[in-house]
C-alpha cells in the first residue's frame, strides 16, 4: 500500500474521564478524512469508558484489567497498530485537517521521526498562550485560522509532548515501545523523543 492509502493508526489510551473520551472520539470521527485505524485502549477504567469504547463502530477496543499507566496502555495499543501511529490523549480535541497536516510534516523529510502540533494546553515549543476557547466550535475556528496562517511551517525540536504525537512507522520498528518504568505517566514521551 502506498503511504497515502495505508491507514494511519490513531491510538487513544484512557483511564476514566468518560466525557473527555466521548468528546475526543467525536472530534476524531467528525474531523478525520484520511484513512485511519482507530485503536481505543481502556486502561482499567471504572466509569463506563470501556463500554463506550466498545460502542464505537469500526474501532478496535482493547481492555486492560487494571491501570497499566500511560506507557503500558499505549504499548497495549501499539501491538495492534499499523502504519504511522498517532498517540492521542483522551482529553484532546482534534480539528479539521489535523491528520493530513501531521502527515504532511512527517512526509516533508524522511529524517523526521516524530511530529506534533501546537496546543493551548501543552508545554515547551508546542504551547500557544492566551487562548480562551469556550467550546468545540471556537476550537475548530481558531485551528482553521491558525493552520491557514501557518501553512507548511515546521519548527525543528528535540522534544515533543505526547498529547498528540505522530510516530513514523519505520521509527516505531527501530526504536520500539514506550518504556513502562515511568509508572502511571510523565516523562515517557521525553524518554521516547531522546531514544528517537
Amino acid at each position: 500500500m502506498s503511504g497515502a492509502t495505508r491507514p494511519i493508526s490513531i491510538l487513544v489510551p484512557a483511564f476514566n474521564q468518560l466525557a473527555c473520551c466521548q468528546a475526543c472520539v467525536d472530534s476524531i470521527l467528525r474531523h478525520t478524512r484520511r484513512a485511519y485505524k482507530l485503536i481505543l485502549v481502556d486502561n482499567g477504567s471504572t466509569d463506563g469508558v470501556g463500554e463506550f469504547f466498545d460502542s464505537v463502530r469500526g474501532a478496535a477496543a482493547l481492555h486492560a484489567e487494571e491501570n497499566l499507566g500511560f506507557a503500558g496502555g499505549v504499548n497495549l495499543g501499539l501491538r495492534e497498530a499499523e502504519g504511522h501511529v498517532v498517540l492521542l490523549n483522551s482529553d484532546t480535541l482534534v480539528t479539521p485537517g489535523w491528520l493530513e497536516r501531521l502527515e504532511a510534516a512527517l512526509d516533508s523529510d524522511p529524517a523526521i521521526g516524530l511530529v506534533g502540533p501546537v496546543s493551548n494546553n501543552a508545554a515547551g515549543a508546542q504551547q500557544l498562550d492566551g487562548l480562551q476557547l469556550p467550546d468545540a466550535a471556537a476550537v475548530d475556528a481558531f485551528a482553521s485560522a491558525h493552520a491557514k496562517a501557518h501553512a507548511g511551517e515546521i519548527e525543528e525540536t528535540h522534544r515533543l509532548v505526547g498529547f498528540c504525537l505522530m510516530i513514523r512507522d519505520r521509527v516505531l520498528g527501530e526504536v520500539g515501545l514506550l518504556d513502562e518504568q515511568f509508572g502511571t505517566g510523565n516523562f515517557e514521551d521525553d524518554d521516547y523523543c531522546l531514544r528517537v
